[in-house]
């Protein structure tokens, strides 16, 4: 795994934490994260916010998009289930904003995304998300 980049760091977490959501950006990138690694971004994104107020995950996402996107991409479905659909759609929209700045790897993270908006809505069935 590749360590998070050295502009990674402050931004209310501890390097070890950035180091940890470098990790799971790299597996998310070839495969589905389990429930506890989304918990553990979730907790992290929220450490991010609370320690930096409102604005802490746009001034991140300056200095570090990639782990950004994963915090984002990869907690939507705790997001939705603790603080509710438009705090979810808030998340998303963020993680498609910075999304450019990552290149082709954010693409994955976010069809998933885009497909568990799709399901929520109703636009869609479980079979679909079959490898």
């Amino acid at each position: 795994a590749v360590a998070a980049d050295a502009a990674c760091s402050g931004f209310g977490l501890s390097p070890e934490g950035w180091d940890y959501v470098g990790y799971l950006a790299d597996v998310a990138a070839a495969n589905p994260l389990p429930r506890d690694a989304k918990r553990a971004l979730f907790e992290l994104l929220s450490d991010l916010e609370r320690a930096g107020g409102p604005d802490a995950v746009r001034q991140a996402a300056q200095a570090c998009p990639r782990e950004v996107l994963t915090l984002l991409a990869q907690s939507l479905t705790v997001i939705e289930a603790t603080s509710g659909e438009d705090a979810m759609q808030s998340a998303l929209g963020l993680a498609e904003e910075v999304a450019p700045r990552v290149g082709e790897e954010a693409a994955a993270q976010l069809a998933w995304a885009a497909g568990l908006v799709r399901l929520m809505r109703g636009g869609g069935d479980a079979a679909g998300c079959r490898a």
